[in-house]
């Protein structure tokens, strides 16, 4: 799990699902150079924290028959974007 705490230089409100979604994509390229193939899987609005999760998959390395779909769980601060946590988001 990596928790940090990353404000965006341009802190600004996010305050609909598509804004999150694209805070989320940005900071997983940022510190995951290999992914690829990134989806949305799940959103979520936690109206009591007043945070986004934001859950996405991607493909993981440079060789398609290697490759393996992961995904990552993001916590974003509606209030000035920033990415309160990127975690493993297990399934099954």
């Amino acid at each position: 799990m990596v928790e940090k705490k990353e404000k965006r230089s341009n802190a600004q409100r996010v305050s609909d699902v598509k804004s999150a979604v694209n805070v989320a994509v940005h900071y997983l390229k940022a510190v995951t150079r290999e992914a690829h193939e990134i989806r949305v899987e799940e959103t979520e609005f936690d109206e009591a924290r007043k945070h986004w999760v934001i859950t996405l998959s991607f493909e993981a390395g440079t060789d398609a028959w290697l490759s393996d779909r992961q995904f990552k769980e993001f916590r974003i601060k509606v209030e000035d974007g920033t990415v309160l946590s990127m975690k493993i988001r297990k399934i099954g």
